[in-house]
């Protein structure tokens, strides 16, 4: 009687742990989102009226942009699916910081990379009088390059200092 109710007891945990293991055999990997509507809601924390939503290809061109009218939450659906397959990206540009969430379309079917959003922080500048300022925001410790252009013909001798604060 002993031997009975040992092995039972092990074959209907056997059977529900193989239940439990089907159950995840279809899911979904946590970092794409698949769409599997014609339509994809995006949803935008912290905006601006004046912000700038875009959406760029892989080459830099801007499919679609539009200019944010609340404050708040923005709530916006977009038709994805319509898209050459390739890769894309929304930009959302909001004054100096620009995040970026990355996304491909492969035969109709919208795949969201969040392993790659980014968020860029671009140089304030600020004149003085006759000098400009220029400051990089380095979160990393990366090296801050800047490129200044200059006409060939200037009235005035341009003088550059460089001035650096590791603190």
């Amino acid at each position: 009687m002993k031997n009975v109710l040992k092995h039972s007891k092990k074959g209907i945990l056997m059977v529900m742990m193989c239940t439990a293991m089907l159950s995840f055999a279809n899911e979904v990997p946590f970092f794409n989102i698949k769409n599997e509507t014609s339509s994809t809601s995006l949803v935008l924390k912290r905006v601006k009226a004046g912000n700038l939503l875009s959406i760029k290809d892989s080459h830099g061109v801007i499919v679609h942009k539009e200019v944010i009218q609340t404050t708040g939450i923005l709530s916006s659906n977009f038709d994805l699916t319509l898209l050459p397959n390739g890769a894309y990206k929304f930009e959302i540009d909001k004054g100096l910081i620009i995040s970026s969430i990355p996304f491909s379309v492969k035969s109709g079917l919208v795949l969201f990379k969040k392993e790659k959003e980014e968020i860029i922080y671009k140089p304030p500048t600020r004149i003085e009088g006759n000098v400009v300022y220029i400051s990089k925001l380095a979160l990393n410790g990366e090296p801050g390059y800047f490129g200044v252009t200059m006409p060939r013909i200037s009235v005035k001798p341009c003088h550059f200092k460089r001035s650096y604060n590791n603190s």
